[in-house]
């Protein structure tokens, strides 16, 4: 019998074992946030929009029908705290923050204001009520709502939606959501 080694669970190892770098952790990952777990999201946002239109103004008597341009920018800075609430259930706010710009000019008059501050405020819950696996999706529905807390303009947001730091209405939207994952695509 020679000097032969056997297999030793206790015995101390040389080096250290390579790093994993395949893309198991993405297939492992969950939709949602853990609870306890928080995520800090940040944007940034700029809309720049030009519209020529037919005006008519009416003064002593006289209709005048002219061109008229107006233009909207907006700057806004979104940001949303998510939480994960349960296994299955997350809670988000989202609070945007932002300038907008409005000019109009009708019959060689312009008009320009500029307002900044907070947008609409948004909050919610998203619940993923199947967890799927490679023969059907992942389905997660949410509950949202939004407070007109921005300022806003009737007008504008029935023409041109988004243009200013609030819709100046409250919402609630309830959504359905189908997440399949196809090695390497999610879909």
């Amino acid at each position: 019998t020679g000097n032969r080694k056997t297999a030793n669970p206790d015995e101390q190892k040389l080096g250290e074992a390579p790093e994993d770098t395949s893309l198991r952790f993405l297939r492992q990952q969950t939709v949602l946030l853990k609870p306890g777990e928080f995520q800090f999201d940040i944007s940034f946002q700029y809309l720049n929009d030009k519209v020529d239109f037919v005006g008519v103004q009416q003064n002593n008597g006289l209709v005048q029908i002219a061109e008229a341009q107006r233009r909207q920018r907006l700057l806004m800075v979104p940001m949303q705290l998510r939480v994960g609430v349960t296994d299955y259930t997350q809670a988000f706010v989202n609070v945007p923050f932002g300038a907008t710009n409005s000019e109009t000019s009708f019959l060689g008059q312009d008009q320009a204001t500029t307002t900044g501050g907070i947008g609409d405020v948004g909050a919610g819950f998203i619940r993923q009520i199947i967890v799927g696996n490679e023969y059907y999706p992942d389905v997660l529905t949410s509950l949202s709502f939004s407070a007109p807390t921005g300022e806003s303009s009737f007008l504008t947001a029935l023409t041109t939606p988004g243009t200013n730091l609030g819709e100046g209405f409250w919402s609630t939207t309830l959504a359905v959501t189908f997440i399949q994952n196809y090695d390497p695509v999610v879909l």
